[in-house]
């Protein structure tokens, strides 16, 4: 997969964090904190809490696990396209919409 492929997956991995959990997995007000966040996340991948209370907890449990694949350091690893198509989590509406 092309760097460029690689990099718009991690974005598009941020975003998908972000409308699930209201929040990026880092943030900084400068452009050296924001690099030291994001090795701080990388490093030690500091994944959001699901409390089991949560009317949510079963479908951000498994967005979880589909956003974990997007957010690799390494580009080999990450997940490609064609994952996404298969992935339990968006299989079924992924389908719907290309069939329209």
């Amino acid at each position: 997969m092309s760097l460029r492929k690689s990099a718009n997956l991690w974005a598009i991995g941020l975003t998908l964090y972000d409308m699930i959990f209201g929040m990026a997995p880092y943030e900084g007000d400068t452009d050296a904190q924001m690099y030291s966040k994001l090795i701080t996340f990388i490093s030690e991948e500091e994944w959001p809490s699901i409390l089991f209370i949560d009317p949510w907890h079963r479908e951000k449990t498994e967005a979880l696990k589909f956003i974990k694949r997007f957010l690799l350091l390494s580009t080999l690893t990450r997940i490609t396209w064609h994952e996404i198509e298969e992935n339990p989590w968006i299989k079924d509406e992924w389908h719907k919409v290309h069939l329209r």
